[in-house]
Parts: structure tokens; C-alpha cells; sequence
């Protein structure tokens, strides 16, 4: 399903808060032309919705690439309604802190723009995404494998329907172990399985995967390593 596409006035509504408006919009990744509401001054913003504060009329309130700078009370705000607590002070949106889940207590450290932006914890989104997986793929042939990441030097334990070069193509990797299973319920077991066994090697590093980044590991038993195969 296509995103929904804001319309000028929804754009400026957002806008109001920080006493400016949108003259021109050109999308979410271009340039677009804002107006202050208090001095008419005018300037050119990406991401036109995005703390659109004059840089004329506020500077006190933007970070020196132009963008809005939070204070770490405005930050701590952001998450009074959300079951994410910041365990460390705020620098900037691109400097990484910890956080900690309030449901399972999983502990992570990323950049907050991430979580700012939506993202919740990763443990219970896989959780929530393992329960589908395991009726999405009940009665189809599966592929139980662990691959291994020499760029990233980081494991992942995952299951597919199709082939491993498949799933993860665009990616250079090794194939550690990989195991057929007449249907998903039987890999989906075992995936789930290995994935507990190794919980405490959890990575916990740049997000570099489209999906499955709850299956990397920073290593894992030397049960598995065996049947070297070079992947793409």
C-alpha cells in the first residue's frame, strides 16, 4: 500500500507549532520552500514537516547542521506514553544511547532519531514476527540455516523457504550449517530453539539487514561450524 501523500494544508498544520508554514513543497526528499509566520523570512528545508523552526527567529533552537536540537527534557518527554525508557542522557540524534525495553527488558543501544521515529524494541517486534512466521510457513518445505558475515563478523540463524543465496542476496556470506525440513513448523521449532541457546551472543550493532536483525550473533557454539560453504 502506497504512503499516504500530505496535502499542503496538512503540511502546514504540522508546521504551526513551529511558527512557520510551507510556501512550496516538493516532497519528502527535496528541498522545499518554508516562510516564517513572525518576519516573513523565507528559506529552503528537506523534510519540510521536520522541527521546521525559523533560523532566523530561533537559532537558539537548531543544531549546527540547520536540523532542531532537543534538549534531553524535551527528548525524556517523547517517551512518557511509550513502554521505551532512555537510560542515558541525550547528545544528538545521531549519537548513540542506551535504551531499555519496559515489557522485556531487553536493553539495545542505537541512535534515538530510530526510536524517535517510531521504531520500538526489536526483541518483541520479532517476537510478534516469529508467531507469524511460524503459521506463514506451516505447510511449506524450509530451509534451517546459520550464516556467517565476514564484513560485519556477525552470525545470523534464520529460515527460508527459499534458497539461502535467495533470501539473502546482495549480501557475502558463508554458509555455516543449513538443514531441509518438510515443513515450517519443524524448522520454525528448531530456529527457535537455536536462537534461545544463543541468546547471550545477541549482536547488538548497526542494523545492516533488511529483516532479521534479531537473528545475528556475535558468535555462536562450535557445534555449528561445520559444512563450509562460500555464498554470493
Amino acid at each position: 500500500m502506497a504512503a499516504h501523500k500530505l496535502s499542503l494544508e496538512e503540511i502546514n498544520n504540522r508546521c504551526l507549532p513551529y511558527r512557520s508554514k510551507c510556501i512550496q513543497y516538493n516532497g519528502y526528499r527535496k528541498p522545499s520552500t518554508m516562510e516564517c509566520l513572525d518576519c516573513g523570512y523565507t528559506w529552503s528545508k528537506v523534510r519540510a514537516t521536520r522541527f521546521p523552526w525559523c533560523p532566523k527567529c530561533h537559532p537558539d533552537k537548531l543544531g549546527s547542521g540547520g536540523h532542531s536540537k532537543l534538549s534531553n527534557k524535551e527528548f525524556q518527554q517523547r517517551f512518557v506514553d511509550r513502554t521505551i525508557t532512555p537510560l542515558e542522557n541525550y547528545v544528538t540524534a545521531h549519537t548513540k544511547i542506551k535504551f531499555r525495553c519496559d515489557v522485556c527488558k531487553y536493553e539495545w543501544l542505537t541512535v534515538p532519531y530510530s526510536v524517535t521515529g517510531g521504531k520500538g524494541c526489536i526483541k518483541c517486534a520479532n517476537k510478534e514476527k516469529s508467531k507469524k512466521i511460524s503459521g506463514k510457513y506451516y505447510n511449506k518445505p524450509t530451509i534451517l540455516y546459520v550464516v556467517y558475515f565476514p564484513k560485519y563478523k556477525v552470525y545470523k540463524i534464520g529460515i527460508t523457504t527459499r534458497t539461502v543465496k535467495e533470501r539473502l542476496q546482495g549480501y557475502r556470506f558463508i554458509v555455516i550449517k543449513q538443514q531441509k525440513f518438510p515443513n515450517g513448523k519443524q524448522a520454525w521449532l528448531r530456529e527457535q530453539y537455536l536462537l534461545k541457546l544463543t541468546e547471550k551472543f545477541s549482536f547488538s550493532g548497526n542494523r545492516f539487514l533488511e529483516g532479521g536483525h534479531w537473528e545475528l550473533r556475535s558468535k555462536i557454539p562450535n557445534l555449528f561450524k561445520n559444512n563450509y560453504k562460500t555464498g554470493l
